[in-house]
Order: structure tokens, then sequence, then C-alpha cells
């Protein structure tokens, strides 16, 4: 009899220990969700093209050669002219591609290059710069710019009849404006207005006609760009 009811009690607590078992919850282990915010990846590499306008007057800073003298007819005159460099604006074309480097957020180094149009001379500056992003978290954003360099002149085929010999100079390019964001891939659009400083020299010798002149150009222009960065 004992050992009958120590099988039964042996039975029903097996019995019990195993449903117990199947009901028990098991421990999990909580897997991480993935962020559904996905970070827009800054690129280290910046592009910018932009193009727009120069606007100004023309005029030089200095005329060694005032006034002239002319041996054969022994008469005393200005050259070239002064009232040839009068209050006449101009509106010129200019075009800049800026490639560089982000050294950190919002701000970026590297060179530009491009072309601009004064008037009789196209100039071709070559330059160091800056740009900076003061909210490059936005998606409208105040920018700076900063561009340094030297300006090459080209030649046309009237100088090289004339003998007139063109050289460029130092170039300054200093500039504020927005920058747009168009899209999550780094693309943006980029408008500023500078104040553009370029350096030149003419030299114009005529011994033959008895008259030697060098002249010395500053080009300031009011710079107004509009283009894209990627």
């Amino acid at each position: 009899m004992k050992t009958r009811l120590a099988f039964i009690f042996l039975f029903f607590a097996a019995n019990f220990n195993l449903v117990f078992s199947q009901n028990k919850i098991p421990k999990t282990i909580p897997i991480p969700q993935p962020n559904s915010t996905q970070a827009i990846v800054e690129r280290k590499f910046v592009h910018i093209t932009e193009f727009g306008f120069l606007l100004g007057k023309q005029a030089p800073i200095n005329n060694i050669a005032y006034p002239a003298y002319d041996v054969k007819s022994a008469a005393s005159y200005y050259y070239p002219n002064p009232y040839n460099y009068g209050d006449d604006q101009f509106s010129n074309f200019t075009f800049q591609h800026f490639s560089g480097y982000n050294i950190h957020k919002g701000i970026a180094v590297g060179v530009s290059g491009g072309f601009d149009y004064y008037r009789a001379n196209i100039i071709t500056p070559m330059s160091i710069g800056i740009r900076t992003i003061l909210l490059p978290s936005r998606r409208i954003s105040p920018i700076g710019n900063f561009d340094a360099g030297y300006g090459f002149i080209w030649k046309n085929t009237n100088d090289k009849n004339q003998k007139i010999d063109k050289h460029g100079g130092l170039m300054l390019n200093p500039s504020v404006g927005l920058k747009i964001k168009l899209g999550d891939d780094g693309s943006s659009l980029h408008i500023n207005v500078g104040y553009k400083i370029q350096k030149s020299e003419m030299i114009n010798n005529q011994p033959e006609q008895g008259y030697y002149m060098t002249e010395y150009r500053s080009f300031e222009r009011l710079s107004i760009r509009i283009g894209v960065g990627f």
C-alpha cells in the first residue's frame, strides 16, 4: 500500500512539474531596433560651381607716363586719354569653380579657378580659399567665403599688333551669402555677394613714336554669384 501511494505521489509530482515548466514564460533578450532617423553623412570633399556678374567701373590707379611727349612733332600730350576712364558703369561676366576639403564641420579649404571679363581684358584667377557655413545642420544657413590668389591675363591679337604687354596681379575676393540645401545627397544652392579686387599691369612701349607708358590698373567690382554645390 505504501509503495502504491509513493508511486502515485511521484507520478503527480512529475506531471505537475512538467505542466508548470510549460506554462513558464521564458526569459527573452531584447533585440535593439534600428534607429528610424538616418543621419546624413557629411561629405569630406566640397565642389561649388558659380557664375554671375561683376559690377563697377574701370579706372587706373597710377600712370607713370603722364604727360607724354612726341619727339617727332615736339608736342606734349596726355596718354592714355584720362577721359577714357569716366564714370561709365560696367557689368561683366564671371565664372568660378571651388574644390576643397572639409577640415571641420562647416569649414572647408581648397583651391578655385575660373575667368573674369573686364571690358577688353579676360583674366583667369587662380586662388586658395576658405568656405564657412555658420549653421551647417540647418537647411538654410549664412555662409562666408574668402579667396586670395593671382590673376593671369589673356593677350588678344590687338595687343600683339600694338606691341602691348599685359600682366596680371593680386586678386582678393571676400563674400557673404546663403546656402540652401536641396536634398539629403549633399547638393545645395549658393547665393553670395562680395567685393573683388584684381590688380593688373599694361606696358605700351612705342620707341618709334617716342613714348613709353606703363599703366597699373585695379579692377574693383561688386561680385554677385549664384551656383550649386555637391
